[in-house]
């Protein structure tokens, strides 16, 4: 099943002579794990930020083509309905973390889906554990990802 496909997307940004991205056209089959490769300047960001939709309806521009996730074209859908099945890790993980607290943090990301409070807690728990995080709730409650190592501010911008 085809998970995701570009067909001769283009994207200029608005007040931008020339296309980010020309003619894009791909096929992504549900399992495969894709890199996207280049130079700084290539597309690489714009070709991402179109997978949920931030091109053209955060970044505005002039959008060429489509883009299909699960049959769904992103023009059809604002950014908060496609965030249900796309998700975003920076380049820079330092810059995604936020809250003054780790849980918080952890937790923006299903509070922002309309998970409901006590799944939220459950899947937070769950999260940390698996990225090996787990300390004692009070703990993570109270820690700060700002004084947190880097490795600690990596996963929590990760999950």
């Amino acid at each position: 099943m085809k998970s995701l496909q570009f067909n001769n997307f283009g994207f200029c940004y608005l007040h931008q002579k020339n296309k980010a991205l020309e003619e894009i056209s791909f096929d992504v089959e549900e399992g495969m794990v894709v890199g996207i490769l280049g130079p700084a300047g290539a597309g690489k960001s714009t070709l991402i930020k179109a997978l949920n939709g931030l091109v053209p309806q955060v970044d505005i521009g002039y959008q060429d083509g489509d883009v299909c996730i699960y049959d769904m074209n992103t023009r059809q859908y604002d950014v908060n309905q496609m965030a249900h099945h796309v998700a975003m890790v920076l380049q820079n993980p330092e810059i995604q973390i936020f809250s003054i607290k780790v849980w918080d943090d952890v937790a923006f990301g299903p509070a922002n889906l309309g998970v409901p409070k006590a799944e939220i807690i459950r899947r937070v728990a769950e999260a940390l554990a698996e990225t090996g995080l787990e300390v004692s709730p009070i703990a993570i409650q109270t820690s700060s990802p700002a004084e947190s190592s880097k490795r600690w501010r990596s996963l929590v911008s990760w999950r």
